[in-house]
C-alpha cells in the first residue's frame, strides 16, 4: 500500500517505474523528484525507440543521465522498449502489448509516473504514452501536473519540494541532454526547459 501523500512515502523502500516517451522526459519533468527519493527504486522506462539516427546515442544519454542519479545516491535503472513508427506513425496496440510484456518480466511497481493527458505542451507522443498506461490498468499512476492549469480539473494535484542538491542533480541531468543529440529540439524549447531547471517542486496528478 502507498501512503496517501508521495512526501509520506519519501523515507520508505518502494518501487517506481516511470514511463516516458523519450530519454530527457525523466530529467526534465521529474528529475528533482528521482534525486531526492533515494530510498525508492527507481525504474526509467523509455517507450519510443527514437529518430534512427540518434538511437544509438540516445541510449547512451539515458545511461548516463542515470549515472548522474546514481552518483548522488540514488538507484536508478534505464530501459528503452524499442518501439519505432509503422508507415509513420506508433502502433497502439504494439506499444500496450510490450508494456504488458515488461511489467510481467520485471515486476509491477508499486507506483507510476508518466506523462499527461495534455502531453505537457501538446506532445502527440507523450499523449499517446499517457493513454497507453492508462490502457494498462496499472495502479497508483501520477502524471505530471507540468503545462496544466489547476482550473482543467485533472484531479488533485501533489507537490515534492527539491532540496537545492537534488536540484543541482536534475540540472546536470538535464545539461547533459542539452550538450547531446537533442541540443536542437531542446534549443525550441528553451522557456519550458529554463522553467524546468529554476523549479524548487515539482507535482503530479493523482
Amino acid at each position: 500500500m502507498m501512503p496517501r501523500l508521495l512526501k509520506d512515502a519519501k523515507n520508505l523502500k518502494r518501487d517506481a517505474l516511470i514511463i516516458t516517451a523519450h530519454p530527457d522526459d525523466e530529467s526534465i519533468f521529474m528529475g528533482g523528484t528521482i534525486a531526492e527519493f533515494k530510498k525508492w527504486r527507481w525504474r526509467i522506462l523509455c517507450m519510443t525507440d527514437c529518430d534512427a539516427r540518434f538511437n544509438k546515442r540516445r541510449q547512451e544519454e539515458l545511461k548516463s543521465a542515470a549515472e548522474i542519479y546514481k552518483r548522488n545516491g540514488s538507484f536508478v535503472t534505464p530501459f528503452m522498449l524499442g518501439i519505432v513508427k509503422k508507415k509513420g506513425r506508433f502502433l497502439k496496440e504494439e506499444m500496450l502489448r510490450k508494456l504488458k510484456v515488461f511489467i510481467r518480466t520485471h515486476g509491477k511497481p508499486d507506483i507510476i509516473f508518466t506523462h499527461n493527458r495534455s502531453g505537457e505542451y501538446g506532445h502527440k507522443t507523450h499523449k499517446l504514452v499517457n493513454e497507453i498506461v492508462k490502457k494498462s490498468r496499472l495502479k497508483n499512476i501520477y502524471t505530471l501536473h507540468f503545462g496544466i492549469m489547476p482550473e482543467n480539473g485533472y484531479g488533485a494535484q501533489e507537490a515534492v519540494s527539491l532540496s537545492n542538491r537534488s536540484i543541482a542533480v536534475k540540472r546536470r541531468a538535464i545539461r547533459l541532454y542539452l550538450r547531446g543529440s537533442q541540443k536542437t529540439n531542446l534549443s525550441r524549447l528553451k522557456g519550458l526547459v529554463n522553467r524546468a531547471m529554476r523549479a524548487k517542486e515539482e507535482k503530479f496528478i493523482t
